[in-house]
């Protein structure tokens, strides 16, 4: 087993190393899906990490998450010391976090790539982003819209019954 090295200097983020030491173990070729909350209480760091290989699983664990942290669904303070974690900034770009926006721009690049065939793979990684689908849904409406993406139907919930729908990228 390799060592685990954290930053004493960054205590809140243990929990985001163990869950990313974990996922690390898990083949590439398996689907499974993992996921962290951390709590801060007091000056202690609490934490859950869940994992699973059910899209159902992961879709309610992360959508507590999200409940609860609506910038990065990660922990229920500013764990990654976000401007936009209060509220509306000054300047509009910084009302996004960098998590969500991070996530849009490679879901973009990815899907002009041609990387995903389907729309569940689209879902799946959100999932494995640890995002929700309505952020991919957003990625994907822009793209409707400007007509690079052929007409489909999209998702808000059901992944887990979700049939494979073919995507067409239009050059």
């Amino acid at each position: 087993m390799a060592n685990i090295d954290f930053d004493t200097s960054k205590p809140f983020h243990c929990h985001r190393i163990l869950a990313n030491y974990y996922e690390s173990l898990i083949p590439e070729v398996k689907d499974y899906y993992t996921a962290h909350f951390s709590i801060k209480k007091g000056k202690n760091y609490y934490g859950l990490i869940f994992g699973t290989n059910h899209i159902l699983g992961i879709e309610k664990f992360l959508r507590i998450c999200w409940k609860h942290d609506q910038v990065t669904g990660e922990a229920n303070y500013n764990i990654d010391r976000e401007p936009s974690y209060h509220g509306n900034t000054l300047f509009e770009e910084t009302n996004i976090s960098m998590k969500i926006q991070i996530f849009k721009d490679n879901l973009h690049k990815h899907i002009l790539e041609n990387k995903f065939t389907s729309l569940l793979q689209i879902y799946q990684e959100a999932f494995k982003a640890k995002c929700l689908p309505e952020h991919a849904n957003e990625v994907l409406t822009e793209l409707i819209n400007k007509g690079i993406l052929g007409k489909i139907k999209l998702q808000k919930s059901g992944f887990h019954k979700m049939k494979d729908v073919p995507l067409t990228v239009n050059r």
